[in-house]
């Protein structure tokens, strides 16, 4: 559940004073199935960002053993070519060690708020419902599988059960990463409206949606700087193909240059903002300040890089694009700080 070009950005601290609201890293964008957006201002914002928050922990526990099941079955599919003895078998029982993620997911009531607009809730429920019931099948799956192993079946039909199990493993694991992918964009969608409204109607609430606007932006660049064409290696490439790099990625350059003097004039902008309110609160103030410093500091280094882009057709080697990358956790902890900050009362 990757979020795209800020892989980096963790868990948003909830506001205590406001609505509890935790932002999850969660996968691509899906097309909204409804314009409408629950009114924060009315039961329903509570209801996203409360619904939101039970979404996170529905997906991490859809998800927590997927990454298991796809090794033991790659495990699988190389012993049925080996099978070299029991010391090699897969080891099914590996997915679901311990407390059954998969068991507890079985009595989750997770369900959409009845406050969302009806496509809404048909988005969500159908989604919710199939990662219930892709993970159950899994469920028995996997424990079919490990009595299978167990007991050296495998040896009577040649490894024919998990042959024609394996299909559908990897049907089912799909299933629940896309449907878990697509509710977690959707409804960060839905609960970050939700709280922004509610952040409108709060003395603090300008600072963070400053500090927010600016990541939006930061994270745009990154999207353009973070592109594989930004790839250009660091060996010596003669003028014909300097060239042609510079030519490959003169629109992503262009786009992430331009956003460098958008996100300048906003942090000029929003360093300026009325302090009335963080008069008694020098610990936010001071997190406010060093948040931009944080900024200053990140997009000199993008700044640097745009240069470089311009003259070589890229960033460099993809260790180079995953460092510059890496200089946005620091602007994103001085958010985090300020609203961590928030919640302890500071």
């Amino acid at each position: 559940m990757r979020k795209k070009s800020l892989p980096l950005l963790p868990l948003h601290a909830a506001l205590c004073a406001l609505l509890a609201f935790t932002f999850a890293a969660c996968g691509k964008k899906s097309p909204s199935p409804g314009a409408s957006t629950p009114d924060s201002a009315a039961p329903a914002g509570s209801a996203a960002i409360a619904f939101h928050n039970k979404l996170v922990d529905f997906s991490k526990l859809a998800r927590e053993p997927l990454r298991k099941i796809v090794q033991t079955s790659k495990d699988a599919a190389e012993f049925v070519e080996r099978d070299t003895g029991p010391s090699s078998k897969p080891r099914w029982d590996m997915p679901l060690l311990g407390i059954n993620p998969y068991e507890k997911l079985a009595k989750n009531t997770l369900a959409a708020p009845a406050s969302f607009p009806k496509a809404d809730q048909e988005f969500f429920n159908t989604r919710i419902k199939l990662a219930k019931d892709s993970a159950a099948e899994l469920n028995k799956i996997i424990n079919t599988l490990k009595a299978y192993y167990n007991a050296e079946d495998y040896k009577d039909d040649k490894h024919k059960k998990f042959l024609d199990l394996k299909p559908r493993i990897q049907t089912l694991v799909e299933q629940i990463a896309t449907a878990t992918d697509e509710m977690g964009a959707r409804s960060e969608e839905i609960a970050s409206a939700a709280e922004r409204e509610a952040l409108k109607k709060d003395p603090i609430g300008i600072y963070i949606l400053n500090m927010r606007d600016i990541m939006a932006k930061v994270e745009q660049q990154m999207d353009y700087l973070a592109d594989d064409r930004m790839n250009c290696g660091n060996e010596n490439k003669t003028p014909a193909e300097t060239a042609a790099n510079i030519a490959k990625t003169k629109d992503l350059v262009a786009s992430a240059d331009a956003l460098s003097t958008e996100i300048a004039s906003m942090a000029e902008k929003f360093k300026a903002a009325d302090m009335t309110a963080l008069k008694k609160r020098p610990t936010l103030a001071k997190d406010y300040e060093d948040f931009f410093k944080r900024l200053d500091e990140q997009q000199g280094e993008v700044r640097k890089n745009i240069r470089f882009a311009k003259e070589h057709g890229g960033i460099g080697t993809a260790s180079d694009i995953k460092n510059l990358a890496g200089t946005v956790r620091d602007v994103v902890q001085g958010h985090n700080d300020f609203i961590d900050h928030v919640n302890k009362g500071n």
